[in-house]
C-alpha cells in the first residue's frame, strides 16, 4: 500500500489497470501483466489492495484516463471537479437518450444505484461519479451521485483543471476526456 500511495501522491494520477503507463497492477505485480490481472498470481492481492486504496481518504477514482478507472489524489480533487463541473460540451455532445435520461435521475436524486452503458457512459463523460457496489444478490451494480454531492461528503471546492493535464504529463502521457 505505502509504494502505491506515495507514487500516487509523487504523480498525482495512477491508472487501476494499464500495461504501459504506472498502474497499480503494475506496482504489485513488478511489471506489465499479460490478459487480466484477475488471473495473475497476485490478482486477490490487486484486489484487496484496490478496495483498500478505494476506502482511502486521500484517493478518488475516476474513469479519466485513457478511460479506465483512474486513482486520483486528494491534491488533484479540485482540478478533477473542475473538469467535471465544466459543463462543456464534450460531456453532453452525442449523449445516448439512455444517459441523458440516467442523468436526469441522478441530478434529481442526487444518488442512485443503477447498472448498464448509461452509467459507463456518465462516468466516462464526468457527469456523475461512480462506485461499485455489491447488491444484497450478490451482483455488481454501481452507484452514481452528483459530484456537488461527491465534493459536499469531501469538502472539495472546484479548482482549474490544469493540474490533470500536468499530472498527465508525469504519467507519462495518456488522453483526458475533453482532449
Amino acid at each position: 500500500m505505502r509504494k502505491v500511495l506515495a507514487e500516487l501522491k509523487r504523480i498525482g494520477l495512477l491508472l487501476e489497470a494499464d500495461n504501459e503507463l504506472p498502474s497499480v497492477t503494475r506496482l504489485v505485480a513488478g511489471g506489465p501483466i499479460q490478459g487480466s490481472w484477475w488471473g495473475h498470481p497476485k490478482g486477490s492481492t490487486i484486489f484487496n489492495l484496490l478496495g483498500e486504496l478505494d476506502d482511502h481518504r486521500d484517493v478518488a477514482f475516476a474513469k479519466l484516463v485513457n478511460g479506465k478507472r483512474t486513482l486520483v489524489h486528494r491534491a488533484l480533487w479540485p482540478a478533477l471537479l473542475g473538469a467535471a463541473l465544466s459543463g462543456e460540451a464534450w460531456q453532453t455532445k452525442a449523449l445516448s437518450k439512455a444517459a441523458a435520461a440516467l442523468l436526469k435521475r441522478v441530478r434529481t436524486s442526487g444518488l442512485l444505484q443503477t447498472t448498464g452503458d448509461a452509467a459507463r457512459e456518465l462516468e466516462a463523460r464526468l457527469l456523475a461519479h461512480g462506485t461499485s457496489v455489491h447488491t444484497p444478490t450478490g451482483d455488481h451494480a454501481k452507484a452514481l451521485q452528483t459530484w456537488e454531492r461527491w465534493a459536499t461528503a469531501r469538502k472539495v471546492k472546484a479548482g482549474d483543471r490544469q493540474p490533470l493535464e500536468a499530472a498527465v504529463a508525469r504519467l507519462g502521457g495518456g488522453r483526458l476526456p475533453w482532449k
